[in-house]
């Protein structure tokens, strides 16, 4: 970033360059409304009533480092199958200059502990250029507290926020958190590299009649993968993996033939769980739960052809003899023993997602 951060003594709730870290956090925060300069400073307080014409915020693709498989399409992450060996720095500046950044966010695991006893944190506020000074709140208390903080007065500078609570949408509906539409629109975002790297359809599924009210969190087009048994494919006669749904069904077929493997019993697919059915409905182009037909209809994915193909390739699977006897109990329990297990993808500093979950959002400046 070329730009110079002013001291926090004249920004005190705006943090506009706050923005360039992105990775902090930004996956569900907003921007008080009382900003009186930076980001919210060009924001203002919305007429959700009235539908405006979306500006969506410039896409630049994150770079792509050195060993990973980067996907031709807009917001699939990349993969890597060896641990990455060098990062690179996305912005050279601090985005604080001193003074402190309030949020309020979602807490879904123990409390942390708190500087100085936490290096972690510790080092996070060097990197910052200032105080990071979280609420961090029960994710089952979270529609009273965030009731609770807006009926204060006193919003924190950056506020994960649910728009699909009631407390929440009520929010944004009443002007607690900054339309940053224009701020953020077209160009204007490239001056935050890595928000830049948010993916057009996370902007569009998360704005509210045309507008943006914070920075969207993204979920993976894909969030897990099937991790398979090399020495049992070999063991069935394949060197190589499938290119097709047939050919899937073909090697798992064979390696189900097998009965045993180092003496112990195996099966194609141990569970006939959620990650697996979406395995199958993604080999079959299933697409998202809602979507728009060739007549502009809203559909259901069960209404779809290609879910009507995928059911059948499940039973093809069953018929074969490639999920266990006990796929349907095994989908709770866990498996046992599996020829092709469930992985979770892990995820990188350099990686992207897309979909949507959560904003972040910043208070709107006074009128």
């Amino acid at each position: 970033m070329s730009t110079t951060n002013p001291p926090l003594t004249t920004l005190p709730l705006s943090r506009r360059h706050f923005l360039g870290l992105a990775g902090l956090g930004a996956a569900a925060v907003a921007l008080a409304a009382c900003s009186p300069s930076g980001a919210a400073a060009g924001a203002r307080r919305a007429n959700l009533s009235e539908t405006v014409k979306l500006q969506l915020p410039t896409y630049v693709a994150p770079p792509a480092l050195e060993g990973g498989i980067v996907s031709k399409v807009e917001g699939m992450p990349a993969i890597y199958t060896q641990p990455i060996q060098k990062y690179f720095d996305s912005v050279t500046s601090k985005p604080l200059t001193g003074g402190s950044v309030t949020t309020f966010q979602v807490l879904w695991g123990a409390p942390p502990r708190k500087v100085p006893d936490n290096q972690y944190w510790a080092d996070l506020n060097e990197r910052l250029g200032g105080e990071y000074t979280p609420t961090l709140v029960a994710s089952d208390t979270y529609n009273e507290k965030m009731a609770t903080t807006i009926a204060s007065g006193s919003i924190p500078d950056l506020s994960f926020v649910q728009d699909a609570t009631a407390v929440a949408a009520k929010a944004i509906g009443d002007g607690v958190f900054a339309d940053l539409s224009e701020v953020l629109a077209g160009d204007k975002i490239l001056q935050w590299p890595n928000l830049a790297n948010v993916g057009t359809n996370a902007w569009k599924a998360s704005a509210k009649n045309g507008r943006i009210f914070g920075v969207p969190n993204e979920n993976p087009y894909l969030t897990n993968f099937p991790a398979i048994r090399w020495d049992l494919v070999q063991a069935a006669g394949f060197d190589a993996l499938p290119k097709d749904a047939a050919g899937f069904l073909e090697m798992m077929t064979a390696i189900a033939g097998l009965g045993s493997a180092l003496g112990k019993e195996v099966w194609g697919i141990p569970a006939f769980d959620g990650k697996w059915q979406s395995v199958v409905s993604w080999m079959h182009q299933v697409g998202t739960t809602w979507q728009l037909d060739d007549k502009g209809k809203l559909v259901h994915m069960i209404e779809t052809d290609a879910y009507a193909d995928a059911l059948k390739y499940h039973n093809d699977l069953f018929k074969a003899g490639v999920y266990h006897p006990d796929a349907l109990a095994l989908a709770t329990q866990g498996p046992r023993r599996p020829s092709c297990s469930r992985t979770a993808r892990p995820r990188s500093r350099s990686t992207r997602s897309t979909g949507t979950s959560g904003r972040a959002s910043w208070p709107t400046p006074p009128s």
